[in-house]
């Protein structure tokens, strides 16, 4: 599997990610490392193929490897969702993630995400919270900078879910 992902990968380098995801794929399919699809998320995406790269995306979460391309959240005693039917009429912590162009391009999904949780409350950096707060309102979604969480704050809501996922 690792021969092929190496493939895949020197294929990215050279921008033929229409080449590349291909052997992605089978590496991922015959190691078991889930992780790798993000590389066909990001070839996907490079290709302008939404519809693909949307469908990949969540590979970006490390969960039970340690790939260092991936996004890692906390272990938590609430559960993490991805799925409208998910976090639907629910109180929801969304943690930021990515890059600040990430962030921001992410926040525009944030109006249509306020009309289908009861609460929220998200994650975001020093220096968009003023952007966030101001170009962003709504009135069930709040916004705050932190670094950790506690248990106690964690436990009024009923899940988590990245920033990403909104979008």
């Amino acid at each position: 599997g690792l021969l092929l992902y190496n493939i895949g990968n020197a294929y990215m380098s050279l921008k033929d990610y229409k080449s590349a995801i291909p052997y992605i794929k089978e590496s991922a399919e015959i190691s078991g490392k889930e992780y790798y699809l993000w590389d066909a998320a990001i070839s996907y995406l490079n290709l302008l193929d939404w519809d693909n790269g949307k469908e990949y995306y969540h590979y970006r979460y490390a969960d039970n490897n340690n790939s260092p391309t991936c996004v890692i959240f906390p272990k938590l005693p609430i559960p993490k969702v991805r799925n409208l039917s998910e976090y639907k009429d629910k109180s929801v912590l969304v943690f930021d993630e990515q890059g600040l162009g990430d962030k921001i391009m992410f926040a525009s999904k944030l109006e249509e995400f306020s009309k289908l949780v009861k609460k929220a409350t998200v994650q975001v950096p020093s220096e968009l919270l003023d952007l966030f707060e101001n170009e962003f309102h709504f009135d069930n979604i709040t916004y705050k900078v932190f670094q950790t969480i506690s248990v106690e704050d964690v436990e009024n809501y009923d899940c988590y879910m990245g920033l990403g996922d909104i979008f």
